[in-house]
């Protein structure tokens, strides 16, 4: 399997060093960027073309931004991550989505390799 290269969205500071600090051990992950804002996210997301974007559930915008990641790069995969388990996320552009309370770091690399691979 080739490499996975993941963006870490806007989200909470504690949460994007969690996020990270699971995936940066990982051989087969790369991070390839980290952002403050959703400007940067949809800038850095043209210019790496990731595999994957991790983004918080939370935001307000996170439909817009979901479709808008998705039209740069139809390939995309995004996951979004909830810390509430919330339940009327857009379903469009059918993300992987994982209540932060029940993904566990091994979890995270499972869910991002099955993302690529196709498995269930």
């Amino acid at each position: 399997m080739p490499d996975i290269n993941v963006i870490v969205g806007d989200m909470p500071c504690l949460l994007k060093e969690i996020i990270s600090n699971a995936l940066m051990n990982e051989p087969k992950i790369n991070i390839v960027g980290k952002v403050r804002n959703r400007r940067d996210l949809l800038d850095l997301c043209a210019r790496k073309r990731p595999d994957i974007v991790i983004l918080d559930c939370t935001a307000t915008d996170v439909e817009e931004i979901g479709n808008r990641l998705l039209q740069q790069n139809p390939n995309t995969k995004v996951v979004a991550l909830t810390e509430h388990g919330r339940d009327t996320f857009v379903y469009e552009f059918r993300p992987h989505k994982v209540s932060v309370g029940e993904l566990s770091a091994p979890g995270l690399v499972r869910l991002l390799t099955r993302l690529l691979t196709g498995l269930k």
